[in-house]
């Protein structure tokens, strides 16, 4: 008569774990995986952050934080070269204002990576090295060489790789290395082509400013020598260089230019000005050297109108690329 007590036994258990397993509560235990995961990354234990973020994407694959976890241990497992001691390594100095301000930190974390494993930390920390001299510790020159080494680094990943580029390049201009820049975006050309565009219409501008400034240099020399002999032999020799309809095209060039400016838009009027006052100088520099000289051929007054040509184009570049360099941009300089 006793022998239905196991099958009771066994009836009840069922029932019971059934109801166990109704109460259970899925989503409530991957929102508590997923905290546990932001805990233990926060305290920098990756391991078990990456396996907690796992384990809420299990749970609950379309939770609202899903997203978010999903990409975490992605990046989490990217970088677990190492078993994560690089990581580990890394974020102590990155999460710490005072540890990247310090230039011992920063030194040790620089000799510290070059043992690294392969991988997306070793790139990433010679860029929080880079950024700490350069920003923190105020020695641009010093943060070229991490730079460099994440740009040759084939295992950085992309986006790494066209930070790196950008930085280098803004630290050689800080440096006025335009030429460093220049070969930097030549070597990497297809990292950050809108970038490498940038650097070649500077280093371009900047070949023209030099050209431009021998120009109208070499003008200035020729025109101070020959008013100089001039003056010598003619004691009018200002009335004769120094025309009064020249005064006055010079100031309706600046004025009227000027006025443009203001009716158009808000832009920079001061290279109208700058034009005009360096038309007059082309001027006096031409009739001084026109007036100074014997009389020449055809030949000679040929080359002596080009140079004149020459420096007035040279005089409206320097105009408007010492004060408003944008205007430029239009002309694809």
């Amino acid at each position: 008569m006793r022998r239905p007590l196991p099958l009771l036994a066994v009836v009840l258990a069922t029932l019971l774990g059934a109801v166990g397993t109704a109460s259970a509560d899925p989503q409530g235990e991957a929102r508590a995986a997923y905290h546990r995961a932001g805990e233990a990354e926060s305290e920098l234990r990756f391991p078990e952050a990456l396996a907690a973020y796992r384990d809420a994407l299990a749970l609950d694959p379309s939770a609202a934080f899903a997203g978010a976890a999903r990409a975490r241990a992605q990046a989490l497992a990217a970088r677990a070269e190492g078993g994560f001691a690089p990581l580990a390594r890394l974020e102590r100095v990155r999460r710490d204002p005072a540890m990247l301000g310090d230039r011992g930190e920063v030194e040790a974390l620089a000799k510290d990576l070059e043992a690294f494993p392969e991988g997306l930390v070793r790139s990433e920390a010679r860029l929080v090295v880079a950024e700490a001299w350069w920003h923190r510790l105020g020695e641009p020159a010093r943060a070229a060489a991490p730079l460099e080494a994440v740009l040759d680094d084939d295992r950085a990943d992309r986006l790494t790789r066209a930070v790196a580029l950008n930085e280098l390049v803004s630290v050689n201009r800080e440096l006025g290395n335009l030429g460093a820049a220049r070969a930097a975006v030549d070597r990497w050309p297809d990292l950050a082509p809108t970038l490498r565009a940038e650097v070649v219409r500077l280093a371009r501008r900047t070949e023209l400013r030099w050209m431009a400034a021998v120009v109208v240099g070499t003008l200035a020399l020729i025109g101070v020598g020959s008013f100089v002999r001039l003056w010598r032999r003619r004691s009018d020799a200002v009335r004769e260089v120094l025309r009064p309809l020249a005064v006055g095209f010079a100031l309706y060039v600046g004025a009227a230019g000027a006025l443009l400016v203001r009716a158009y838009g808000d832009g920079d009027a001061r290279p109208f000005v700058w034009f005009g006052l360096g038309l007059l100088g082309v001027d006096v520099a031409a009739r001084s050297w026109r007036l100074a000289s014997a009389p020449r051929g055809p030949a000679v007054r040929a080359a002596r109108a080009a140079a004149c040509v020459a420096a007035v184009v040279a005089v409206a570049f320097l105009a408007v690329e010492r004060v408003e360099p944008a205007y430029l941009e239009g002309f694809g300089l």
